[in-house]
C-alpha cells in the first residue's frame, strides 16, 4: 500500500514537472509563431473592375476618319461599348472614381498592430501623352473612409488629406487626415478608398509608404509602389491641352450625339 502510495506522488509530482515545462514550451512556440506572423498584409485594386465601363476616358492618339465614323454610331448611354471601343484602341479610364485605389489592410497577429503615419510621392513623370478624351458624364462617390494625395512631379512627399463638410450643400474642404488605423487583436480591417492627383499636367508613377508600430514598439515602414495584380501605381494629371475632346450630349435639344472640341496647347 506505501510502495503503491509513494509510485503515486512519485507520478504526480513528475506530471506535474513536465505540464509546467510542456506549458513554457508551449508559450514560447506561441511567442515564435506570433512573431513570424507579417505585421498587416494589404490588397490594392482599382476601385472600378476592368469590366466596369465608366464614363471618362483618354486615348494616346487622335482618332482615324474611321474610327470617328465607329464612334458617331456608338450609343454614349451605353458605357459599355464605349469602353469597348476605347479599350480596343489602348485607351484608359480616367477620373472620378477610376482614380481611385481600395486599399484593405488586415492582420492575423494577436498583438495590436497601429498603423500612424501615410505620406506618398511620386517617382517618375513624363508630359501627358493623351491626345483623346472622350466622355459621357460625371462620376459617383465611395463609400469607404476617403483618403487623397495631392502629388507634384518632382517628388515630394505628400501627406494624407480627407474632406469635411462646413456648410450642408457647401464644397467641401481639405483637412489632414490623421486617423490612426488599429489592426491586429481582433480588430476589424482597414478600409480606405485612396485618391491621387497631380496638380501638373503630367502623368505619374507614384507610391505610398505607411509608417506603423506593433505593441507599441519600435516604428517600421511598409512601401507599396504595385497594385495586386503587381501593376505600378499610376496617377493621370488633371489638365489636358492639345487633345481632342469628344463628349455624348445625350438628350439635348439638338439630338443627341457625340460632339467634339478641340483644346489649345499653350
Amino acid at each position: 500500500m506505501v510502495v503503491t502510495v509513494v509510485g503515486c506522488l512519485i507520478a504526480f509530482s513528475f506530471d506535474w514537472w513536465t505540464s509546467e515545462g510542456r506549458a513554457v514550451k508551449d508559450d514560447k512556440n506561441q511567442d515564435r509563431i506570433e512573431d513570424a506572423k507579417p505585421a498587416f498584409g494589404w490588397r490594392l485594386d482599382p476601385a472600378l473592375a476592368d469590366n466596369e465601363p465608366w464614363e471618362s476616358w483618354e486615348i494616346d492618339r487622335t482618332l482615324t476618319s474611321a474610327e470617328q465614323r465607329r464612334l458617331a454610331s456608338l450609343d454614349g448611354d451605353d458605357k459599355a461599348a464605349v469602353w469597348a471601343f476605347v479599350k480596343e484602341l489602348d485607351g484608359r479610364k480616367v477620373r472620378g472614381i477610376a482614380a481611385i485605389y481600395n486599399l484593405q489592410l488586415t492582420s492575423e497577429k494577436q498583438k495590436s498592430v497601429l498603423i500612424t503615419k501615410l505620406s506618398a510621392k511620386t517617382t517618375r513623370c513624363w508630359p501627358s501623352r493623351a491626345r483623346t478624351t472622350l466622355s459621357v458624364g460625371t462620376g459617383g462617390s465611395e463609400s469607404w473612409d476617403e483618403v487623397h494625395f495631392n502629388l507634384v512631379a518632382s517628388g515630394a512627399p505628400a501627406p494624407p488629406l480627407g474632406y469635411t463638410e462646413v456648410d450642408p450643400g457647401q464644397v467641401p474642404e481639405e483637412i489632414p487626415y490623421k486617423k490612426a488605423i488599429s489592426l491586429g487583436n481582433t480588430q476589424s480591417p482597414g478600409l480606405l478608398a485612396i485618391t491621387p492627383y497631380v496638380m501638373e499636367r503630367r502623368d505619374c508613377e507614384w507610391q505610398m509608404d505607411l509608417e506603423f508600430n506593433v505593441n507599441s514598439g519600435q516604428v517600421q515602414t511598409r512601401r507599396i509602389a504595385h497594385d495586386s495584380a503587381g501593376k505600378k501605381l499610376m496617377v493621370y494629371g488633371l489638365g489636358r491641352e492639345g487633345v481632342d475632346s469628344w463628349s455624348w450630349t445625350g438628350n439635348a435639344p439638338a439630338g443627341s450625339g457625340w460632339m467634339k472640341s478641340e483644346t489649345e496647347e499653350q
